[in-house]
């Protein structure tokens, strides 16, 4: 599951960090849904992440965002975890972080030991022996 609620969300959201008005960001949304559903097909209309994870059913979830994410605001978690089964667990890791593991450790995440620590339990506890 991705981290951002849905694409027109991340645009008009990322509009409005740039300091264009909330107004004129929030006209960009339909337009935004229209490109990427002529893109991505008219199946794709109804597809985003804040709709699918109503989906998840009683299957194991995690939600992980940083609080400060420079790409994609951290108004798109918040519109997730609204629609997340009340099962599903949560993390949000303090600092500007894009992607949750600490950027020195890109390609060696299990050095990000609070990283490693929150992914293992999550599938140990779901999956493991």
């Amino acid at each position: 599951m991705s981290a951002f609620s849905s694409w027109e969300d991340v645009f008009c959201d990322t509009m409005i960090n740039m300091r264009v008005p909330k107004v004129f960001a929030y006209m960009q949304k339909p337009f935004m849904k229209l490109h990427t559903t002529l893109k991505y097909g008219f199946e794709s209309f109804y597809i985003s992440p804040k709709v699918q994870i109503k989906n998840s059913g009683e299957r194991p979830v995690m939600i992980m965002h940083s609080s400060e994410d420079p790409e994609v605001p951290f108004s798109n978690f918040e519109r997730i975890i609204k629609n997340a089964p009340e099962h599903a667990e949560i993390w949000i890791r303090e600092g500007y972080h894009h992607f949750i593991v600490e950027r020195d450790n890109l390609l060696n995440p299990e050095n990000d030991k609070a990283y490693s620590e929150r992914i293992l339990h999550f599938l140990n506890s779901h999956f493991g022996n």
